[in-house]
């Protein structure tokens, strides 16, 4: 049998290169692990801000009940959840989704109105109360107007006369009594001049050129009185 002799040299060199394989296996597996970890926090992100994307859109083709929060079933994970809350901010009506996943959270919010067609667009809808609509000066209707039977014509006041080439730019179709309102709206309207009557004089917002008035949304209110 042969025996070797090494040096002491030669045993810390060895042990130096095991250790600094060991660190750098170690810090690798580290890297891995992180970037890892950080495309599954990315893909949270992403996925959950989506969700709440696809709650306005729930909430636009579904019927959801006023001042109330419903719960989505997304048929997926537990730990997934999508909530809709719809309400008045104001006069319009408002929409916020909040998506959740573990521990990430996106909420948006939105105001929810009516879209008309690009074509035959309605301009104008005048109650028939037995009066034509007179115009004067620079008007101009363009689009689909509604008006009374006895339809409409050019006026002359303050000195003004009507100075367009055409009364209507657009098709013109009987009126009626003006359309009724949703029963949530009327609600809502009543309850904005009930609290408005109720606001002192010094709450309301004196309108002034070159000023600037800011509402945060999130922060909902019964509504904003301008004087």
């Amino acid at each position: 049998m042969f025996r070797l002799k090494l040096k002491a040299g030669a045993l810390q060199l060895t042990t130096f290169i095991i250790v600094v394989i060991a660190l750098l296996l170690t810090a690798f597996i580290l890297l891995v692990h992180t970037h890892r970890q950080f495309q599954i926090q990315s893909n949270f992100i992403i996925e959950t801000t989506k969700q709440s994307s696809h709650g306005i859109d729930y909430a636009l083709q579904n019927p959801i009940q006023l001042n109330d929060t419903t719960i989505i079933n997304l048929y997926d994970e537990d730990y997934k959840n999508l909530k809709v809350h719809r309400s008045f901010w104001g006069f319009f009506e408002k929409v916020v989704s909040t998506a959740t996943i573990k521990n990430k959270r996106f909420q948006k919010i939105a105001l929810v109105g009516s879209k008309q067609p690009k074509n035959n667009r309605t301009a104008l809808y005048v109650q028939d109360n037995n009066k034509p609509l007179v115009l004067v000066g620079n008007t101009k209707i363009e689009g689909v107007a509604y008006l009374p039977k006895q339809g409409v014509k050019p006026g002359y006041i303050s000195g003004q006369s009507y100075y367009g080439s055409r009364l209507i730019f657009g098709s013109i179709r009987s009126s009626s009594a003006l359309p009724k309102l949703s029963s949530e709206t009327i609600s809502q309207i009543k309850s904005l001049e009930y609290s408005a009557s109720k606001l002192p004089q010094n709450q309301f917002l004196s309108i002034e050129e070159g000023q600037r008035y800011k509402q945060f949304i999130f922060k909902s209110h019964a509504g904003c009185f301008l004087k």
